[in-house]
């Protein structure tokens, strides 16, 4: 019986796939230790198996890559957008405070204000700036036309009749106008009462009338029936301000004042003579009620049905 190893066994390498003479203990490629021999067959077998192997473990290395490389760009997505969400907000706060102080103490830059001429002070050029210089007589309607009266009641050519009630007969009021809104007829559907009261006027009285330019303001929204403003650093007369000044909503009595009515500008300073009244409005089975306030410079509005405007 021979003692020499079988010479047709090689010995493969597990780690780098050499191969081996049977006698081998250590591997003459990678000095890997050595273990049993295999015949061609069994090598063939065992390489096919080793490549196999490596080709696994390449695919699950490439894995690992691609969800690195995943995870690194998600990170730089998400720092990315925080960046670009923290300058936005950034922007947007720097806006506001600009418009803050913009609006209170120098105007609204750019705006239509910018054609209207203030009323100022040459002393210490307090301004006041209205949203609007004159009434717009091409979206107002026309008077016993759009509308007209028999008796108590406002008949109108959209299908509405307003009731008139009298809460205070010959109200007088003595005053400058400080604003002046103009509800265009054709937005009826959103308030009814643009048909017969196409007006807002925003009056002072008493000292605001005679020295406007002590109380500077900037009207920063005058719609819907109501007028917001935003004091000046210069008005120092606020209380007293508030108190004599009120948006009056206005229904022309008569041809006459219609038409002056039209010709009205901010800063005219007027008599206006009629009576408060509040309306109640219906059609079919839709119903308005606008009720009047009874004086001015309480924060609410007054109706007034205008018998006499006199300009001064």
């Amino acid at each position: 019986m021979s003692l020499l190893p079988n010479s047709n066994l090689k010995k493969i390498c597990p780690n780098c796939g050499f191969e081996n003479s049977n006698s081998a203990f250590w591997c003459k490629k990678c000095n890997t230790k050595l273990t049993q021999g295999f015949s061609n067959d069994e090598i063939k077998i065992k390489k096919e198996d080793i490549e196999k192997q490596k080709i696994e473990e390449l695919k699950n290395y490439n894995r690992y890559l691609s969800k690195i490389e995943i995870q690194k760009t998600s990170q730089n997505f998400n720092f990315s957008f925080l960046k670009l969400s923290l300058i936005i907000i950034a922007i947007i706060v720097i806006c506001l405070i600009c418009f803050y102080f913009i609006s209170n103490f120098e105007g609204f830059v750019g705006s239509p204000k910018d054609n209207i001429p203030y009323l100022s002070s040459n002393k210490n050029n307090n301004q006041i700036k209205p949203s609007s210089y004159s009434v717009d007589s091409d979206i107002i309607g026309e008077f016993n036309k759009d509308y007209w009266f028999e008796g108590s009641k406002i008949k109108t050519d959209y299908y509405w009749t307003f009731t008139i009630e009298t809460v205070k007969e010959d109200y007088t009021l003595d005053g400058i106008i400080l604003d002046i809104k103009t509800y265009d007829i054709d937005d009826y559907e959103k308030d009814k009462t643009y048909i017969i009261s196409p007006v807002d006027l925003f009056i002072g009285v008493e000292d605001v009338k005679d020295n406007p330019e002590n109380y500077p303001f900037t009207t920063s929204s005058f719609t819907n029936r109501e007028i917001i403003i935003q004091y000046s650093i210069q008005n120092t007369n606020k209380d007293y301000f508030d108190t004599h000044v009120g948006n009056n909503h206005i229904i022309p009595h008569n041809q006459q004042v219609f038409n002056k009515l039209k010709n009205l500008k901010t800063f005219d300073k007027i008599i206006i003579k009629g009576d408060l009244v509040n309306i109640y409005g219906k059609f079919s089975r839709s119903n308005v009620d606008w009720l009047t306030d009874t004086k001015i410079g309480n924060s609410n509005c007054e109706i007034i049905l205008i018998n006499q405007i006199t300009v001064q």
